[in-house]
């Protein structure tokens, strides 16, 4: 792979990383709303039942689903966490396949013209001694 297309793929990581961070945000906001609109749900029939939500078993049933909902939303962010690291790694070994390219290119037409010297100068492999 050539350096731009190495820079070039580089660059569309970095995009994706962006992208990817977006989502996990959203789909963390999407679940907590469908968490919160479950205890409102559950609020709502244990009314109609004629619970009390200062009951013992109201605030129970609330903090089971309290935490549910963090556990839910902590696993998102960590699987999101961790597709950003995977990215970021990705990313930088195209950078190091770019800069390895520009280097590989650098010396090799380095090799050339040291190569050619001497039939681009004749008189460099002569030495003059004084």
């Amino acid at each position: 792979m050539g350096y731009q297309a190495a820079s070039s793929q580089a660059a569309l990581i970095g995009e994706q990383k962006r992208i990817e961070a977006q989502m996990t945000t959203v789909q963390d906001n999407r679940a907590r709303a469908a968490f919160r609109s479950q205890i409102a749900q559950q609020r709502a029939e244990l009314a109609a039942r004629g619970v009390q939500m200062d009951s013992p078993t109201a605030i129970m049933l609330g903090q089971v689903a309290a935490k549910e909902m963090s556990f839910e939303s902590q696993s998102i962010r960590a699987t999101g966490q961790a597709r950003q690291t995977e990215l970021s790694y990705s990313q930088a070994a195209a950078r190091a396949e770019a800069t390895s390219s520009l280097l590989k290119g650098t010396f090799s037409a380095a090799d050339k013209v040291l190569t050619a010297a001497p039939d681009l100068w004749p008189g460099m492999n002569t030495r003059v001694v004084r």
